[in-house]
């Protein structure tokens, strides 16, 4: 595991974030299609790290600015804009699905976004 303490946060502006453009920070509440896909891609591991993937490497400015703070809710946000980049879902619809998911599914998706992170900052590092 890296030493996270050891990243040092990074400031981006708002418009340029990738999910920022994407529309994740919309506040409405989407439609019941979303919100089944949002839960399918959390209750398919494969595909959910798959999407994790793809916004580390599709989204390199809110990734940089969301994982090098470790003051943030890093699992959380790699939860949302996977969503978000696969479907178009808003942070807002991952919410409510988020809730519907039970102790199980939550931890299983957890691990997950933690491995995805635990190997961004691996690469972080060794770019840096």
């Amino acid at each position: 595991m890296i030493k996270s303490h050891l990243l040092k946060r990074v400031f981006y502006q708002c418009w340029d974030w990738e999910d920022f453009k994407a529309g994740m920070y919309k506040g409405k509440v989407q439609d019941e299609s979303l919100f089944y896909e949002s839960k399918n891609l959390f209750l398919n591991p494969k595909e959910l790290r798959k999407a994790m993937l793809s916004v580390c490497n599709e989204w390199p400015i809110s990734t940089e600015y969301n994982l090098a703070n470790t003051g943030r809710n890093r699992r959380a946000w790699l939860g949302r804009s996977s969503n978000c980049l696969h479907h178009n879902a808003t942070e807002n619809t991952v919410r409510i699905v988020w809730r519907s998911l039970t102790e199980e599914e939550k931890a299983r998706a957890n691990e997950i976004a933690e491995s995805v992170i635990n190997e961004w900052e691996m690469e972080y590092f060794k770019n840096a």
